[in-house]
């Protein structure tokens, strides 16, 4: 359990329903964290230490219902909150694993743009290839702008690089699949 998909079902429960309501009437519906009153939202967090045995990592209750959880962690946020809030959560998942925690100048591993950029320490430019290419060739692309949509996903524009030569800056097709890998800045051409 975890993600609103997986828990779908659930949101439509009674016993969701009324609590709920419990914790948009504690919070004076409004958003917690901006005040704002409209497209309300529950957000799932860790309750307090002593209720903590009863959820799991990402504050979703270990019952029949995993959206029933202690009133201490459970908070009222506007839709805008709690998309960059559910962001964040999800960023700090993936930096979090150490499969991707491995990656550096010659990694191997197939994340896809918006990973990569966040394991260099989200900093332009810097090289990605496709694992697909042939390393035959030399090209690659200079990455140049990132803007994430819902994380892990956004797009991406650099400039597509072969043989030494740049092309103009475009937006990077696929740029949200886990085929790319980082490669070392070392000739002329960045």
């Amino acid at each position: 359990m975890g993600t609103r998909s997986e828990n779908l079902p659930f949101y439509t429960s009674e016993e969701w329903l009324l609590l709920r309501e419990i914790i948009l009437k504690r919070d004076g519906h409004c958003c917690r964290n901006c005040g704002y009153g409209e497209t309300l939202e529950v957000h799932h967090w860790l309750p307090l230490p002593v209720h903590r045995t009863e959820v799991d990592k990402l504050g979703y209750g270990l019952g029949d219902n995993p959206l029933i959880v202690h009133e201490s962690g459970l908070v009222t946020l506007c839709r805008s909150c709690h998309e960059v809030l559910t962001e964040q959560r999800a960023r700090q998942v993936i930096l979090k694993n150490p499969d991707l925690a491995r990656l550096g100048p010659n990694g191997t591993n197939r994340d896809n743009i918006f990973q990569i950029w966040a394991l260099n320490g989200e900093k332009v430019p810097f090289r990605v290839r496709k694992e697909t290419w042939s390393m035959k060739v030399s090209q690659y692309y200079l990455v140049e702008r990132v803007e994430i949509g819902k994380w892990p996903y956004g797009k991406a524009w650099g400039r597509y690089v072969r043989e030494g030569v740049a092309g103009e800056l475009e937006k990077i097709a696929n740029s949200g699949t886990y085929t790319w890998r980082l490669e070392p800045m070392t000739d002329n051409a960045s």
